[in-house]
């Protein structure tokens, strides 16, 4: 891409390469900037490339049907290896419902992410606050997660 383009530039760019059905017709694209595998900004269709430094990655993904026609709360996914500054991976963006337990949440993520398995049993779920040094809490399957967004 060109240093003078901007964002959009990148997603038109995608979806001509990869073969893809435009936003129209397969549905709207999310853009994100991440940094040590952490979600960072949303950038503007408009922002120019050069803002995008060679430090952080751009995610581009379908927006999921699921958070298409509600009223959506989102939260930003990352993985981490043992503690919260261990991070690794592509993050994302994930739906939480209002009224859902978690073993039910788990189901949606285990859709979302295409873990099966085994693979997907051995994976700790955690909320992790925004501080640097912040201790997870561990979600069990009887847990609402939309009342951990109140804490």
């Amino acid at each position: 891409m060109p240093r003078n383009g901007v964002v959009q530039d990148i997603v038109d760019s995608l979806l001509k390469k990869a073969q893809l059905d435009d936003e129209q017709k397969g549905g709207p694209i999310r853009v994100y900037e991440c940094y040590n595998s952490r979600i960072v900004k949303d950038p503007a269709r408009d922002t120019p490339i050069m803002t995008v430094t060679d430090s952080t990655m751009l995610v581009l993904e379908r927006v999921p049907e699921d958070e298409l026609d509600s009223e959506t709360t989102l939260i930003n996914v990352f993985h981490f290896q043992g503690e919260p500054n261990k991070t690794y991976g592509v993050p994302f963006r994930f739906l939480i419902k209002p009224d859902e337990k978690f073993v039910d949440t788990k189901k949606r993520l285990e859709k979302r992410t295409g873990l099966k398995g085994k693979n997907f049993e051995k994976v700790k779920f955690a909320k992790v606050k925004r501080s640097m040094y912040a201790t997870p809490d561990y979600l069990s399957d009887g847990m609402y997660p939309w009342n951990l967004l109140l804490d």
